[in-house]
């Protein structure tokens, strides 16, 4: 049984131990790729493969299609499901798995994936690292409990509440930002709503969702902190490339001032 016990623990630990690793590297390859390998962090519009010698560098020519972006969230939606059914009564599990389907739906009824539009199998692997990470540390924690152990004050009972606001009105938001792109003409820039003023703003939502997801759930705070970082951070730089496409494509269109935090960044 003491065997049995020790395996058990072990075995956990070495699972967070490698998820700690995998989030350690994923930001070190971010930061890597930003000044060394920007091809890897661009995708669809912002991917611009370098020629050597008349030809496309080996690393250059391994891309997929972009809609492949639908992947992720088809991997997301069957975990989170499996989560769901193993925790429902964790308010935490139904909001990814809403999300996580909502992405699914928009990716396939709303998003328009140019023919020609790709990315790199790194972005490609990444996100399905990612989307694995996410849902796998939200299982560990919940199988673990850890809620029974932490403080039960006045701060940590309404984080919750404000994190489901928050999860509802930047989902929503980010539905139409989705539409709005989906339905611009081709060739110029996004600029209702939010867009006056971010040049992602579906980015925005998506930093918002994931800090909103890390209120809901006290239980998976610590994982869904991590996963916050990881999403401002990698869609930070997204974000940089975007604006700095969209001002040398439309020079003479007005550009939203910021790429991806009003005031900020």
């Amino acid at each position: 049984m003491l065997q049995k016990m020790l395996y058990e623990y072990v075995s956990e630990d070495l699972v967070w131990y490698l998820i700690y690793v995998t989030y350690g590297v994923g930001f070190f390859s971010v930061l890597l790729a930003k000044y060394k390998l920007p091809l890897m962090l661009q995708y669809g519009k912002t991917l611009t493969l370098p020629r050597v010698g008349g030809h496309f560098s080996w690393y250059a020519s391994l891309t997929v299609p972009r809609s492949y972006f639908t992947h992720f969230y088809t991997l997301s939606f069957l975990l989170s499901i499996i989560n769901v059914c193993m925790f429902y009564r964790y308010l935490i599990t139904w909001c990814i798995c809403l999300h996580s389907l909502r992405r699914l739906l928009e990716s396939v009824k709303v998003t328009v994936w140019g023919a020609s539009s790709r990315m790199h199998y790194a972005h490609y692997f990444v996100g399905i690292w990612f989307y694995s990470a996410l849902n796998l540390t939200v299982y560990l924690q919940l199988s673990e409990d850890a809620a029974t152990s932490m403080a039960s004050d006045h701060i940590n009972k309404m984080l919750p509440g404000i994190g489901l606001v928050l999860f509802i009105i930047a989902s929503c938001d980010q539905l139409l930002n989705h539409i709005h792109l989906a339905q611009l003409v081709k060739y110029s820039p996004p600029s209702r709503r939010l867009f006056k003023w971010v040049a992602c703003a579906h980015y925005f939502d998506e930093v918002i969702i994931y800090i909103s997801l890390a209120l809901v759930g006290r239980t998976t705070r610590w994982s869904l902190t991590l996963a916050s970082i990881w999403v401002l951070i990698n869609l930070g730089v997204s974000s940089i490339e975007t604006r700095r496409y969209y001002m040398s494509k439309f020079k003479s269109l007005p550009i939203a001032p910021y790429a991806l935090i009003p005031f900020i960044l």
